[in-house]
This record gives C-alpha cells, structure tokens and sequence, in this order.
C-alpha cells in the first residue's frame, strides 16, 4: 500500500495484520487524535512500515506534550525501516517510540532531539504485557530524559527496558527491508525470540556508545544488549545488489537494496530473492 507521510495514520488505519506500507518522502507533524501522549499510535494490529524514498525523506516528528509514536498491543511484529523519528517532547515515557505489550523490528531508522519528562529519551519499552524490541544498524544523537538523569540517577536517554527483551544490533547484513519476514510471535519460554531477518551486505561504522538502562528489580529482570552503539550503515564498496534490486540511501544515508520496479526479476518468488541474499554472503559480504 502506497502512502504519504504525513497521512500514515489513514493508511494504517484501512491496513490489515501483515500489510507493508511504502511511504512516499515528507514530513508527519500533527495528531492523529488517538492518544494524548502520541503523534501517532499504532496499536492492535501489525505492519511494515518502510520509507520508499532516499536519504531520511520521512520524517516523523514529535510536538511539545507528545512523544512521535506509541506501539501497543499489536498482536504481531510490527518493522519500521528508514525512517527519522525526532523531536519528540513527552512528559511522560518514550519521547521517540513507545512500546507496550508488542514485538517491534527497527530498522536504520534515525532517533534525533526526543525527550520524555521521565525514562526512555528516544525509547521506552514498558511492562505491561510482554514486549520484544529489536534494532538493526539504527543511529541515536541528542536524546534525553531529565528526570532519569537529575533525579533517579538512572541512564535511559536513548532506551529504557522495563523487564522485556531489547536486542540491539549492528548493521543489519543487506537489503532495508526483510526478504524472510519475521512472523507473528508471541514470546514464552518455550517460544523464543526469531532469528532477525535475511539481508544482503553492509558496511558498518560504529558511533557513541548509547545512554541504555535496562531496569532490574524486586526479582524481576530485563534482557538487553550491553554495551551497545549507535550505528551508520552502507553498501559494501564493490558489491551489487542481488538481481532484481537497486541501491537506495536510507534515513541516516545508508545505502541499501530494494526492489528496482523496472527490473522483471522484482517479481521473482521469496526463493529466487533467498538465493541472492545467500550468494552474497557467500562472497564475504557480511559484516
């Protein structure tokens, strides 16, 4: 489904459970008039949600009183790739993304100037209902928390976890979007987290370590990647993308491989794309 930025809200509104979303270049700035404490809230359904244009085109911004957006009981795994997430200015949890009893997959997605009153500057993940948060090859700059940092003592600036599960990788190995998307999942002892997506190659650099606080208490505990950075991300120098794709600059001037609309083999089946990926990684494309 095609979109504008700045109407995302429809557009996930009239989506079902697993329907990708290509954002065209522009900026969300007002409310969707759902929650309070969010821009945009995104709850009890999943989605992908990837920008289609190049070089942090899609930006969605926060406004003061309002985090940019709250992720909630969404039944699935909802992936938001190349976006800019900033701005954000709440005075409670979450400037940037809230995450409540929902599994979320970003990737090269940009955190820039958010700020909540109290924990999770650019990211919150609470505790009510279980909640998997995965990050690939995402960048952070000039996020905060102030109660966190004067008060409490705690860190958080960049993401506070609240008893759940947070992985925080690197670049992730090729294209911006899955070519094997991670299914619903619901998280149990017994169920553990998927393996992160199937990409192609990335050349990484790694930034500032992140302001992180993974929340630990009363017998109650929270799995988060430590210590973690922030991350750029491009194409491996040399390397081309599998057939049927094409390079594009993402959010934070990654490049990476989508599928190029004037190439036949676009529409090649999930196999033939695997087969691309693999055969990159076979030639030493991983990072």
């Amino acid at each position: 489904m095609s979109c504008n930025t700045a109407e995302v809200a429809t557009c996930f509104a009239d989506a079902s459970d697993g329907d990708e979303l290509e954002l065209s270049a522009g900026t969300l700035s007002s409310w969707d008039g759902i929650e309070s404490d969010f821009q945009l809230t995104l709850q009890s359904k999943y989605a992908t949600i990837t920008c289609s244009a190049d070089g942090g085109a899609c930006i969605w911004q926060g406004a003061t009183g309002k985090g940019v957006v709250g992720i909630t009981n969404n039944g699935g795994t909802s992936t938001l790739s190349h976006l800019v997430v900033k701005d954000g200015n709440t005075s409670y949890e979450g400037g940037g993304l809230y995450v409540q009893n929902s599994n979320v997959v970003l990737i090269l997605v940009a955190f820039i100037d958010n700020t909540a009153s109290y924990y999770g500057g650019a990211i919150y993940v609470g505790d009510s209902g279980p909640s998997t948060v995965t990050l690939q090859g995402c960048s952070f700059s000039g996020n905060t928390c102030p109660f966190a940092e004067t008060t409490s003592g705690t860190s958080g600036q960049d993401v506070f976890n609240w008893f759940q599960t947070v992985m925080i990788y690197g670049c992730p190995a090729g294209e911006d979007k899955p070519i094997r998307p991670s299914p619903p999942f619901v998280p149990s002892p017994t169920n553990p987290p998927p393996p992160p997506p199937l990409f192609a190659g990335f050349a990484q650099t790694q930034g500032s370590a992140l302001s992180n606080w993974n929340n630990n208490y009363d017998g109650h505990s929270g799995t988060m990647t430590s210590p973690a950075y922030s991350y750029t991300c491009d194409m491996v120098e040399g390397k081309d993308c599998p057939e049927g794709l094409t390079s594009k600059k993402g959010a934070n001037g990654a490049k990476s491989c989508v599928d190029d609309p004037s190439s036949s083999s676009s529409v090649l089946p999930i196999l033939g794309r695997v087969a691309g990926a693999l055969a990159l990684l076979v030639a030493g494309c991983t990072i």
